[in-house]
């Protein structure tokens, strides 16, 4: 990835968040890899991570929760719902970036995101430059 960098010299890199957003392995690896190619690299001036804000991760569970959805086909959710165990205090936040216009309509094409996934009062999915 650092050569890449060093060859296109981006303004703006946008990776996971360290948690990679909810704990999943391989977003974890990509933002340790995108990470470590800026600091290597030296380039660009911003990075950014993609991340939940807690009360999106809230909001998102108790709507399946009423919809009858189980997020993970655990059975019943283990955690406080209050404080799921992912996603980013919402005052961290610094950018938010509108993503959904783009992403719905390519995930519902692949196939990525279950058709009882309708989403229609999400906000956009905000970034978080790190600190």
């Amino acid at each position: 990835m650092g050569r890449l960098i060093e060859q296109y010299q981006p303004q703006v890199v946008i990776t996971y968040g360290e948690d990679g957003g909810y704990g999943h392995p391989d977003h974890i690896r990509a933002h340790q890899v995108a990470r470590g190619a800026v600091l290597a690299t030296g380039i660009p001036t911003k990075l950014y991570y993609t991340v939940f804000p807690k009360s999106l991760a809230r909001r998102v569970l108790a709507q399946m929760k009423e919809a009858g959805i189980d997020p993970w086909d655990l059975g019943e959710i283990d955690f406080d719902p209050d404080n799921p165990p992912f996603g980013v205090a919402d005052e961290l936040i610094t950018m938010v970036v509108d993503v959904m216009p783009t992403c719905l309509p390519s995930w519902r094409r692949s196939g990525t995101t279950p058709a009882r996934w309708t989403m229609p009062s999400l906000p956009a999915f905000p970034t978080r430059s790190p600190p």
